[in-house]
């Protein structure tokens, strides 16, 4: 689109560009910053973007994906995590 603005002269051209560059680095920035949404699970605990939850720390887990600990803090996950369910269930079971 810049291309055509410099062939062509029109402002046009140039709004669109203009567009379709700040539309792409929206996405951009929504696909970096939905990768911190990930939950690791592992054999001592759960990982979860700055948190690190062994399992006797995790008293309950609810089924809208709220963690609460021991010390009565709340860890809220997101529902878009991949298979949310699943991971809900497992957590549940392990517990």
């Amino acid at each position: 689109m810049m291309f055509a603005y410099y062939l062509r002269q029109d402002i046009g051209y140039f709004l669109m560009s203009t567009a379709f560059l700040i539309v792409y680095l929206v996405m951009m920035f929504s696909i970096v910053m939905q990768r911190k949404s990930v939950v690791e699970v592992y054999e001592r605990g759960i990982r979860f973007k700055k948190d690190t939850l062994p399992w006797q720390e995790i008293e309950s887990v609810s089924s809208a994906g709220e963690l609460l600990l021991r010390d009565q803090r709340k860890v809220h996950l997101p529902k878009s995590v991949v298979s949310f369910d699943q991971l809900i269930s497992d957590l549940r079971a392990r517990l």
